[in-house]
């Protein structure tokens, strides 16, 4: 799932600035409990997708994270929009995420996307096809090197947990073994670059994004396998639990999805960089679904602990209209069938909601439980 890189900047210029007054609390509105036996957090990492609500205390809305249990944060960058505020063509936006999060004792997941769900996002003066052309190649070395001039903060304090290249690249990629070899070689070359840097953590971890559909399909996991598993230090994957009219299915899925998961990738290192459930009404859920949601995750982590080594949540808090109408048009959904399913998909799959200053709903609630039952 996409996230804009303007919403970012917005957001963490209201950190930066000390916009919003709002006094983070704990969450509200808890269900009935973790249940008789969990499993200590141990090395996991719990993470959620923190944006503002309509008031833009983004920094309330990380306090409310971090006292949820929460221990690391994504931000995310399309390669073009980076290029842009590196260059001075545009907002600097890791200037903006260096500034911020000395203040907050959580890691941080960048999440650089040259390639997202629906195709490349190349600076303009760089060719897209193929996908490893020269050019291109040489150009997002430099920007690796960028980014890493540009962190000194979080290099020192250590704070850059991992570095994904590239989200839901099978969506784009699909079963075209010719893109896949091109990516392939793109993103081994990235990573290769990436790890030639220190960046102020020995275990920083590098890898891919795909989707639970892809991960699990045997053709398009054969692809990936071939063309990335050998350079992927884990194997990263965005989590829906979606019917194809954009429909939610029932979160009872959720522990069988993530059996088919693990036996999907047997011994492998497996983290959620999107795990996520609407509490819509038009898409099927509710938000007693989606607290049901957040339990069963939990519990069906907690079975495959030894596998599973990092959740994010999406998101904290529920999208704009603005940006649900964008999205829409970005997806090419407008006047489709489904388009009413999948605006309420993903306008709802925040776990508080966004007007004023954002109320939490009952997954919220249920999250702040269940990490602490386990010692986040």
């Amino acid at each position: 799932m996409r996230t804009p890189s303007w919403k970012i900047a917005l957001a963490a210029l209201a950190v930066v600035t000390g916009c919003g007054q709002n006094t983070p609390t704990t969450p509200a509105n808890p269900g009935p409990g973790p249940g008789p036996a969990v499993l200590p957090r141990g090395s996991r990492t719990l993470a959620i997708d923190v944006k503002a609500a309509e008031d833009g205390d983004w920094a309330a809305a990380m306090q409310l994270a971090i006292n949820a249990g929460v221990n690391d944060v994504k931000f995310s960058f399309d390669w073009n929009v980076l290029d842009d505020g590196f260059t001075g063509a545009g907002v600097d936006l890791v200037g903006i995420l260096e500034a911020t999060m000395a203040s907050f004792p959580v890691s941080v997941t960048l999440v650089l996307r040259p390639l997202d769900t629906v195709g490349p996002t190349y600076p303009a003066a760089i060719p897209t096809s193929p996908l490893d052309n020269a050019q291109a190649l040489s150009a997002f070395s430099a920007l690796i090197d960028t980014l890493h001039a540009h962190t000194p903060g979080l290099r020192a304090r250590g704070q850059i947990r991992a570095i994904q290249i590239g989200n839901e690249i099978d969506g784009y990629l699909g079963t075209d073994a010719t893109r896949w070899a091109q990516f392939g070689h793109f993103y081994r070359q990235a990573a290769a670059h990436v790890r030639a840097l220190d960046w102020g953590n020995p275990s920083l971890e590098v890898s891919t994004i795909i989707m639970y559909g892809g991960a699990t399909d045997p053709t398009t996991r054969g692809l990936f396998t071939a063309e990335c598993d050998s350079a992927v230090d884990m194997v990263t994957v965005n989590y829906y639990p979606l019917a194809p009219d954009f429909s939610m299915r029932p979160p009872s899925d959720v522990d069988g999805d993530f059996q088919t998961l693990v036996d999907a990738f047997p011994g492998r290192e497996i983290q959620l960089q999107e795990c996520g459930y609407a509490s819509g009404t038009t898409c099927g859920s509710s938000e007693e679904k989606q607290r049901q949601f957040v339990a069963n995750v939990f519990a069906a982590w907690d079975k495959h602990a030894s596998q599973i080594t990092h959740i994010d949540f999406t998101w904290l808090t529920d999208q704009s209209q603005a940006t649900v109408d964008q999205w829409v048009i970005d997806y090419g959904m407008s006047g489709s069938p489904n388009e009413a399913c999948f605006r309420d998909y993903l306008g709802t799959l925040g776990l508080r909601t966004y007007a004023g200053a954002g109320t939490d709903k009952p997954a919220f609630g249920e999250l702040a439980i269940q990490a602490a039952a386990r010692g986040w």
